[in-house]
């Protein structure tokens, strides 16, 4: 009985000091996360086509609201030029990482988002907030972007229907 109590207390504490090397290993791919998402947001805001182009994988797949899918990185840059050709400029722009999980060779990320646009043809900035899942592919190393899908919380409809803003 002795023995099945000390076996038992053994791997009580085998895995009670597992906890934190976790905890440790998902706390930092999420800071590393978060730093590749800053990079990318400075690319953006500064229009930096070929700095958001290295953040992405070669068969980078986006999936945008109200958009086709984009398949391949020339793909994603004939995008970004249409983007930049439209006039659209990016004035502001935040991700938050929610949760990460790391799957083998692939990283999944939770996230919100806030984004202020301008476009010649608006009179005011856009601004628009949502929520997205990145699929990160490990690469020599490093993280690229394989997979964005991102959904707006805004509804472009609810004056049209009489929806109720949240809260009324």
């Amino acid at each position: 009985m002795k023995k099945i109590v000390l076996l038992i207390i053994v791997c009580f504490f085998l895995i009670a000091s597992a906890q934190p090397a976790f905890a440790q290993k998902k706390d930092d791919l999420k800071a590393k996360i978060e730093k590749l998402n800053q990079g990318y947001i400075e690319a953006t805001i500064a229009g930096d086509i070929d700095g958001i182009l290295s953040y992405l994988t070669d068969d980078f797949i986006y999936m945008p609201n109200y958009s086709k899918m984009t398949r391949g990185i020339e793909a994603a840059r004939a995008d970004e030029e249409a983007t930049q050709e439209a006039g659209l400029k990016v004035l502001d722009f935040t991700l938050t990482t929610l949760d990460v999980y790391d799957c083998g060779d692939l990283v999944y990320e939770i996230g919100l988002y806030t984004i202020k646009m301008e476009m010649p043809t608006m009179p005011e900035p856009i601004k628009d907030n949502g929520k997205y899942v990145v699929i990160w592919e490990k690469q020599k190393k490093e993280l690229k972007m394989k997979l964005d899908i991102w959904n707006t919380d805004v509804n472009p409809w609810a004056d049209m229907i009489g929806k109720p803003e949240k809260g009324e």
